[in-house]
């Protein structure tokens, strides 16, 4: 009976170390599993980190790719500008600058006939003969703009009265009016005309006349009521000071546009600016024009 007893007792011990073993193997097998699975799950989140990585690199070259294209339609925008405004030195005939100069005479002055006039920038006396009626909007810029604004070419407010060589100065954005809301100022961009001993007389004649110094901050000398058209002041402007940083004649900001020049019922200020800001051309062509400006061979 006893040898019995302990037969029947190592048998459970047995069937106890098979269920341990069998749970045993399960347990192995559930971690080879679980060991399968996590590095399934590495696997995974290793080809979604490359699949992200792939994806930001293609987005990286889209970007740029977009970039370069926005920036080649903006430079051929910019030429496209430059080849519509830019600076000239040229002056128009006789025979043409006293069809519309006259008009001018009489708009500014009350008459053509006068036996002289001032001056309007310098202030001087001078026979109808010594001045030019110089444009502010240029004859080389394009005229269907000037309809947008309501007025023709050689409308007199868009002259001012001045004697030739500031005429040319002006026309080179070496001088420009700022036009404010009682006033018109000079302002004198160009360096040399301020600094520069052989070039500070507005006759370019050393020692002769009046300088530019004179001049610069000082206001236009209005005869009467009429006045230049504030809007063309400030677009003229507004064009020769960005010319003037690109240059260096000048820092970058130093010289400020005021709101006035836009102050009018049928000039969108907005519009006008989303423009300007538009036409910050390119610094190797703004030199290229201004250094070829001199050969400009179109008149007005």
């Amino acid at each position: 009976m006893h040898h019995a007893g302990d037969a029947v007792g190592l048998s459970e011990v047995l069937k106890e170390l098979k269920v341990l073993k069998e749970q045993q193997q399960q347990l192995q097998s559930g971690q080879q599993q679980l060991l399968i699975l996590e590095e399934q799950q590495q696997q995974l989140q290793s080809e979604q980190q490359q699949l992200l990585t792939e994806q930001q690199q293609l987005l990286t070259e889209l970007q740029s790719e977009q970039q370069q294209l926005l920036t080649e339609q903006q430079q051929n925008y910019q030429g496209l500008i430059l080849d519509l405004f830019h600076p000239t030195s040229s002056i128009a005939s006789s025979k043409e600058l006293k069809r519309y100069r006259d008009g001018a005479f009489a708009f500014y002055y009350g008459s053509s006939s006068c036996a002289a006039y001032t001056c309007m920038v310098t202030g001087m006396e001078c026979s109808a003969g010594e001045l030019v009626a110089g444009h502010i909007y240029r004859q080389q810029w394009p005229k269907s703009w000037l309809a947008k604004v309501g007025i023709t070419l050689h409308d007199s407010s868009n002259i001012i009265i001045m004697q030739p060589q500031l005429e040319r100065a002006f026309h080179k954005w070496q001088w420009i009016v700022l036009p404010g809301p009682d006033d018109y100022k000079v302002h004198v961009l160009y360096p040399p005309f301020l600094d520069d001993p052989m070039q500070q007389y507005i006759s370019g004649n050393a020692g002769k006349g009046m300088r530019w110094q004179d001049i610069h901050g000082g206001k236009l000398k209005l005869p009467g009521l009429a006045r230049p058209l504030r809007r063309l002041c400030g677009f003229h402007a507004a064009l020769a000071i960005q010319n003037a940083e690109v240059q260096g004649w000048v820092p970058k900001g130093s010289v400020v546009l005021p709101d006035t020049s836009w102050d009018s019922p049928t000039c969108d200020k907005q519009l006008m600016q989303q423009f300007l800001n538009s036409v910050e051309l390119c610094g190797a062509w703004r030199l290229q024009m201004s250094e070829t400006a001199e050969d400009d061979s179109d008149a007005g």
